[in-house]
């Protein structure tokens, strides 16, 4: 965004894979985590789920467990994505949501 500030060759480049409509190019899904956080851009949940976390706890856990994908990914609790608005919080705790939970079970009132 700033040409004062573009990246050389070689250089590593941070992103955040934003929310957008379907369909839409990898190029333009991949922003800077920086521009997201103070445009208040909603990330997309579902391919950290999906891409980042859920390919490499299969491949360590597939070996271990019988059936890995269903005992490591069974909603049972249901699945529950909340979107925060933009508060006067910075940084990371802007995405951060206070929900009461059981103190037993940790189950989420509602489930």
């Amino acid at each position: 965004r700033d040409p004062a500030s573009a990246p050389n060759i070689g250089d590593r480049v941070p992103y955040v894979i934003i929310q957008a409509a379907e369909g839409a190019k990898a190029y333009e899904l991949s922003k800077d985590p920086r521009y997201v956080l103070e445009h208040n851009i909603p990330i997309d949940v579902d391919y950290y789920l999906d891409h980042q976390i859920s390919k490499p706890l299969l491949r360590i856990f597939e070996p271990i467990l019988q059936d890995a994908r269903k005992e490591l990914f069974r909603w049972d609790m249901g699945r529950s994505i909340s979107i925060c608005s933009p508060s006067n919080k910075s940084g990371i705790m802007k995405f951060v949501k206070k929900q009461l939970a059981c103190l037993s079970c940790k189950a989420l009132p509602g489930y």
